[in-house]
């Protein structure tokens, strides 16, 4: 089938007989994901973002879907009221791939030879980060972004004005927020990744690791957001996969730290209305 596929004429003049013989909807089916991961690769070319990062740290962005404020109007808000950071669960642990150096021919290709490994990768990945997290003990590092806007906060609000939440309010939404600020400034960060991501463009069992965040200040009781931004953190290098996984994950949860606090500190400076603008890593 797949040769027969090879001497036909281009997708886009497929007829019906032809579809019939390849298996109806399934042929269509085939045709769509080898355009659709084609795309995919082709997207991956594109020259990768310029940013500005240590080389022995991870790299961090605050993304570009977010609300400024202005030094004014933080300054007038954290002087009303209480003040609390919390965060809210997030996003579970994935494992990803990374597409790039990766053409539209090489995806194409990989459909073609192997279909039915590329489906069944997604349901592959998700067990093995949920065996990570089992044999791991892997935890959401969201509170080391919390604790970060909590000591840079209590440099600028009495203590007597800063309350301190510990525990994962159960969401980031306003409801959540007054519970434990019923008047003042609620600030509520959030996991939307934290992840291993293959690197086979670096070498076989390389890997990379992610974190990234958001994260949005609200007034209490209006319910109004007044500020929000993203983040996404990711380790300069790729690691071995027996390396992260040594000593019970040490290396991990090391990088998975880093990271956090690289997004920590991004997501602190456009608060603070100090930060330089720039892409935010793939």
């Amino acid at each position: 089938m797949i040769g027969r596929i090879r001497t036909r004429r281009a997708t886009s003049s497929f007829d019906m007989h032809r579809m019939r013989e390849l298996g109806g909807w399934s042929g269509l089916l085939l045709t769509g994901l080898l355009l659709l991961f084609a795309c995919a690769g082709v997207a991956s070319n594109s020259p990768p973002a310029v940013l500005k990062a240590s080389e022995s740290g991870p790299v961090a962005a605050v993304g570009d879907a977010d609300i400024q404020i202005s030094t004014n109007e933080r300054a007038a808000l954290q002087a009303v009221g209480t003040v609390a950071v919390a965060h809210a669960p997030g996003s579970a642990f994935e494992f990803t791939r990374s597409i790039s150096g990766l053409t539209g021919t090489d995806v194409a290709v990989g459909i073609l030879l192997s279909p039915a490994n590329l489906m069944n990768r997604d349901q592959r990945y998700a067990g093995y980060a949920k065996s990570y997290v089992r044999d791991l003990k892997l935890v959401d590092p969201v509170p080391v972004v919390r604790r970060a806007f909590e000591e840079r906060l209590s440099s600028e609000i009495p203590a007597e004005r800063m309350r301190k939440v510990e525990e994962p309010v159960a969401a980031d939404s306003v409801d959540a927020l007054r519970a434990v600020v019923p008047i003042g400034l609620g600030i509520v960060v959030q996991t939307t990744a934290w992840q291993i991501q293959i690197a086979p463009e670096s070498g076989m069992g390389r890997q990379r690791v992610v974190y990234a965040a958001a994260a949005k200040a609200i007034q209490l009781p209006e319910g109004r957001t007044v500020w929000r931004a993203t983040c996404r953190a990711i380790t300069p290098e790729a690691i071995s996969g027996n390396e992260l996984r040594r000593d019970s994950g040490r290396l991990l949860k090391a990088k998975l730290v880093e990271c956090a606090s690289a997004c920590a500190n991004e997501l602190w400076a456009h608060y603070a209305g100090t930060a330089e603008r720039s892409e935010t890593p793939r």
